[in-house]
């Protein structure tokens, strides 16, 4: 078969990234060219989001238990398991492809759009169902991951300005706070702030049973314990890792504003062909 029989014609039909029309291999060929950019999206996506929320999670959330721990093992499981499939489905549909005509996955490459990868996360329509829909959760969880972590800035940032009250901190019992760098001992217990108690923690050891003075947080978080600033060093790390956190969110915010304008300007298109002969002559 030569490749002048797939080539004659339809060659420039390929510039909206569906099918060729041409030829119902060339258009298989198409959507596993997709298919394969969509897998290895999936499976490398996957990996860096695991590798990233290990290092933030040994630090911030070393000692999850209850919901925060279950929650935390299963994204964990999930993005492992993305990443296994997502790498393995790439690699099948690279032979996939290997197994095609040369000519056949020439004519197809020409009839193949892909998104920018950068904009791979937002551009609609999808090419890939299955990696828009994952890269759309990382743009939702890179977004609460910021907020969630916001109390933390905005109580490091009031420390170092010397905002916010007095409190008693009531030590009861000893913990380890593990990270990459090994574990470090935190006192638990009960802070007292106008008039009621919340569960926290000190950055370091504290005599059990003595009440001891403590700036008190402006923002007691969302649920939870509260982890206490214990002096300018720990307020300076909130605040940088908080600024880091706020730069994902922004992102991810823009991104998913982005991908609503895109949604919301191909759901327009169809009202606006409908009108026939003079929406065209405009």
């Amino acid at each position: 078969m030569s490749a002048m029989s797939w080539t004659g014609s339809g060659g420039s039909s390929g510039s909206s990234g569906g099918d060729t029309g041409t030829n119902p291999e060339v258009d298989a060929a198409v959507r596993l060219l997709h298919r394969r950019r969509g897998w290895g999206w999936t499976g490398g996506g996957s990996l860096l989001a695991l590798v990233v929320f290990t290092v933030i999670g040994s630090h911030l959330w070393a000692n999850a238990n209850g919901a925060l721990g279950v929650i935390s093992g299963l994204v964990v499981l999930v993005l492992l398991a993305l990443t296994v499939v997502g790498l393995v489905m790439a690699v099948v549909d690279t032979v996939r492809l290997h197994r095609r005509h040369g000519a056949v996955r020439d004519q197809a490459k020409l009839g193949t759009s892909h998104h920018p990868l950068i904009a791979h996360a937002y551009r609609y329509p999808p090419r890939h169902h299955v990696s828009a829909w994952f890269s759309r959760l990382l743009l939702v969880g890179c977004l609460i991951l910021a907020i969630g972590y916001l109390p933390d800035q905005v109580n490091g940032v009031a420390y170092l300005a010397g905002a916010g009250p007095t409190a008693t901190f009531f030590p009861t019992s000893y913990g380890q706070d593990c990270g990459r760098s090994g574990c470090s001992t935190i006192t638990k217990g009960t802070l007292v702030a106008g008039g009621r108690g919340i569960p926290a923690s000190w950055p370091g050891t504290a005599v059990l049973g003595l009440p001891m003075t403590v700036r008190a947080p402006v923002w007691d978080g969302w649920s939870g314990t509260v982890s206490l600033t214990g002096d300018t060093a720990d307020a300076i790390v909130a605040i940088i890792v908080g600024l880091f956190f706020d730069a994902l969110g922004v992102l991810a915010g823009l991104a998913l504003i982005e991908m609503m304008r895109h949604w919301l300007k191909r759901r327009r298109e169809p009202a606006l062909s409908g009108r026939g002969p003079l929406t065209a002559a405009r």
